[in-house]
């Protein structure tokens, strides 16, 4: 699947906007935007890297300050960015599925007995792998998919994984374990 953007407005319109899975830019968009009074300006945007700052935030348009459109649009052309990733990943998940808290998805996992979840990936074959994540790890995963709004609940994952969180570390979708009725009740409590 390529990882090719485009947004297109009447004022402005991206071109090469790439989201970086890998490298030295991972969790970085960079492309080209051109507005319609003006000429091409390279840009870069922050998904994922806290690291370095906020996420999902418009980090720059270089030379922008040079043309007025920039600063008018600048809120809108990163809330825009934020919505094509994010429409972008979720994609790729195939099923129903119901956007959830931190708080809501962490409250259904199945804990084992030493506070491990397991979980399961799936590869570039569909090809399935899966392993107990410690508490630590799933917090981790929970925390940086529900602040990009990449967390869902649904009964159709398999193998009772209801929760599906995008992880940032190997940018994947990790599904994790749930008690089957805690997810039904999460399902219908959010869906009210």
């Amino acid at each position: 699947m390529s990882n090719l953007i485009s947004i297109k407005t009447e004022n402005y319109q991206t071109s090469n906007l790439e989201y970086y899975f890998n490298g030295y830019l991972k969790g970085y968009a960079d492309g080209n935007i051109e507005f319609s009074n003006d000429r091409v300006y390279e840009l870069l945007y922050r998904f994922y890297d806290p690291k370095n700052g906020d996420c999902t935030k418009l980090v720059f348009i270089d030379y922008g300050y040079n043309n007025p459109m920039v600063d008018i649009y600048w809120d809108e052309i990163e809330a825009k960015i934020t919505e094509a990733i994010i429409n972008f990943l979720t994609s790729r998940l195939k099923t129903t599925k119901t956007s959830v808290t931190t708080k809501n998805a962490l409250s259904c996992l199945n804990y084992k007995s030493n506070k491990r979840v397991h979980s399961f990936t799936k590869g570039i074959t569909n090809c399935l792998s899966g392993a107990d994540l410690d508490f630590e790890r799933v917090i981790e995963i929970v925390n940086g998919a529900g602040d990009v709004e990449l967390l869902f609940a649904s009964t159709e994952f398999e193998m009772e994984h209801g929760i599906a969180a995008w992880d940032h570390k190997h940018q994947e979708w990790v599904y994790l374990e749930c008690v089957p009725n805690k997810i039904n009740e999460l399902l219908a409590k959010v869906k009210m």
